[in-house]
């Protein structure tokens, strides 16, 4: 199943007299509810055992689920293709976009010792380029820049691009990248998060 997808795994029509018991191995993989409802919850493995239990009789049922998540594949692909032009990335998801967002950058640098990017560990970027699933393939939206060394932060499905003393927040709305609006960059400072890019392994 697609990671998102519902599926019903039990005819509660034809379990007449019967009572039923069901759990997942993982529910991190594949959460169940008490009605035998199972939602792909990430990629991975996981197994939902359910007793069926008439009168004196319990019958156990294992059924093994693969959650799979096509646009997570999409994007790795396209890393896997990228590898030489986008060296960095994070997946978030984004306010008003209908998947997650891929941010993509070649380069990055601590904003607290710009001269050696890595030192400090902070994985970070002044300068990425957005891209999105959308018509089963990776489409590229646009740059988003920071300034006075600072980075991208995140909050609230929400990127917000730090300069000096300003901000700027970004949400998506019909695959375009859309600025709402300004604000002082105090009012993030304590509660938003420099958004941290992994290395492109793929």
């Amino acid at each position: 199943m697609e990671k998102g997808q519902v599926a019903n795994l039990l005819n509660l029509k034809g379990m007449t007299g019967m009572k039923f018991t069901c759990r997942s191995s993982n529910n991190k993989i594949v959460s169940v509810s008490s009605k035998g409802i199972i939602k792909g919850v990430k990629s991975g493995n996981a197994v939902v055992y359910v007793n069926v239990i008439k009168g004196s009789n319990i019958y156990k049922v294992q059924i093994k689920v693969k959650v799979s998540n096509n646009v997570e594949n999409k994007y790795k692909e396209f890393l896997r293709q990228n590898k030489s032009k986008y060296k960095y990335y994070t997946i978030k998801t984004v306010k008003g976009s209908k998947y997650p967002v891929l941010l993509a950058t070649n380069s990055l640098y601590d904003p607290y010792n710009p001269s050696d990017p890595l030192k400090r560990g902070k994985m970070m970027a002044n300068q990425c380029t957005v891209f999105i699933y959308s018509g089963n393939q990776v489409n590229e939206l646009e740059e988003i820049a920071c300034r006075a060394c600072e980075c991208l932060k995140y909050e609230n499905n929400t990127l917000y691009s730090v300069r000096h003393n300003c901000i700027d927040s970004y949400v998506i709305k019909n695959d375009k990248i859309i600025n709402i609006g300004e604000g002082s960059s105090h009012l993030y400072k304590d509660s938003s998060k420099y958004i941290k890019f992994k290395q492109n392994n793929f």
